[in-house]
């Protein structure tokens, strides 16, 4: 079977089989699935960083069409003698009719990388790839503290720069999950101590306030997906960095509210939850989408409701009782996980 271990998939990335033609990466955080597909192309193809010689396309644009995939493989290129085809993004339709003729029937010097998102283990487009000895599937997770790791030495230490334990467990509280976002507050933050010998603590919440607003969004989440533990030590993480418990409260209410308008669009229209999430306006961002799509699965109605009565109660008390602002929006959004266990 054409797959690997998710510990193997740098090692695969940095030396490739190029006789297999397409490749799948998929995993929950599209930051690192992007991230590996790129260090793919380039070691596929040293022509992936010209614009002209990739041809890109969305999952959602093959599946009405799956023909073009096939005529752009079999296609003789204009710029060299190899070609790369990326595909991102995710669709509901059948896309494996796209890959079938090329896993049948190779092309030549054609790489087709497939960046999937999360896939399902029982995926038929997953399993298709799993089975053929032409197309290899990267399961892309990693383990939250060796990943931050790696991306704090590559980006601070790398740059000739140094960072103490405490501070660097400091950094750690304030990055969120998605591996891009995290990277790129890294390179910001290397970025301003330039010149300097050492990263301090003033100079992270001085640049990185603003990841508080990542963090939320894992508190909220957690909440609404009854993940006690993880609500616990994210929270932990939000006060020490300073975190204002009234506007996690408000953000939590927001959050909520926006859960009830995509029930209940779903029940009076029978459109499906991804369909809903997909149209709404302003976006969401594509990290946080499986999240709600299953806190969607957990709430009803009227649970959202006495809930949204209880942050509304818990916003005030933050506000006009600051010293016990922390326990009181820590104790509401335990009661809020517990609700969504019942389900």
């Amino acid at each position: 079977m054409a797959q690997i271990k998710a510990a193997n998939v740098d090692n695969y990335i940095a030396k490739p089989d190029k006789s297999i033609p397409l490749t799948l990466l998929y995993g929950p955080d599209q930051g690192l699935v992007n991230e590996r597909a790129q260090q793919l192309a380039t070691k596929l193809n040293p022509q992936s960083g010209e614009p002209m010689s990739i041809s890109r396309y969305e999952a959602e644009d093959l599946a009405s069409d799956p023909g073009r995939l096939s005529d752009d493989a079999y296609a003789f290129s204009m710029f060299g003698d190899s070609k790369l085809i990326r595909i991102n993004g995710t669709t509901r339709k059948n896309l494996a009719t796209a890959f079938k003729p090329i896993l049948e029937n190779p092309p030549e010097k054609c790489w087709i990388i497939y960046e999937g998102g999360d896939i399902k283990r029982d995926s038929a487009l997953r399993k298709l790839f799993e089975n053929s000895v032409n197309a290899m599937a990267l399961p892309c997770f990693q383990d939250n503290a060796s990943a931050l790791e790696q991306l704090i030495q590559e980006e601070i230490t790398a740059n000739n720069l140094s960072i103490d334990t405490d501070t660097k467990n400091y950094l750690k509280s304030l990055l969120g999950e998605d591996r891009r976002a995290s990277r790129n507050e890294l390179k910001k933050l290397a970025l301003f101590a330039l010149g300097e010998k050492t990263i301090t603590r003033q100079q992270i919440s001085s640049l990185l306030g603003n990841v508080s607003a990542v963090v939320n969004d894992d508190i909220i989440d957690a909440a609404c997906l009854g993940q006690t533990d993880f609500l616990q030590s994210k929270l932990d993480q939000l006060f020490e960095a300073g975190g204002a418990p009234d506007m996690l409260m408000w953000a939590t209410l927001r959050h909520l509210q926006m859960l009830h308008y995509f029930l209940a669009k779903m029940k009076g229209s029978n459109m499906q939850a991804s369909s809903i999430i997909n149209s709404a306006r302003p976006p969401i961002h594509f990290s946080r989408k499986n999240r709600i799509i299953a806190s969607l699965k957990k709430w009803d109605l009227t649970k959202l409701e006495s809930a949204m009565n209880r942050l509304n109660r818990a916003f005030y008390e933050t506000r006009f009782n600051t010293s016990l602002a922390r326990s009181i929006a820590a104790t509401t959004l335990l009661a809020i996980a517990l609700q969504a266990r019942k389900r």
